[in-house]
């Protein structure tokens, strides 16, 4: 787009403001919530069988091991993610439903 005439701060206010909607309007797929990949997660941080997710909030979010902690956050730039952001592509997507009542759930 550069090349096209488009100047760079344009370019760049773009994809950070399309980034900064992608990560507020996104959500964690329950099929990644409900896989294997995700249980192996819980089970190595939380140090537990079987977790629920309230085990999981300091070993993902706080400490030198968080989840994200030295990426940048599309939403205000500073270091530090979202679960959601520290995802990969195929796991995470729009938001359809909010679950706040699993947090108590065994994972």
């Amino acid at each position: 787009l550069h090349h096209l005439g488009c100047p760079m701060h344009e370019i760049e206010g773009f994809v950070t403001s399309t980034r900064k909607r992608q990560s507020e309007q996104s959500g964690i797929c329950l099929a990644y919530l409900l896989s294997p990949e995700f249980l192996e997660l819980a089970q190595e941080n939380s140090g537990k069988e079987d977790p629920t997710f309230y085990d999981l909030k300091d070993c993902f979010f706080f400490g030198d091991n968080a989840i994200g902690k030295d990426q940048d956050c599309p939403r205000d730039g500073r270091k530090g993610v979202a679960l959601v952001d520290a995802l990969e592509k195929h796991q995470r997507g729009q938001c359809t439903h909010f679950l706040s009542w699993t947090w108590g759930y065994n994972v």
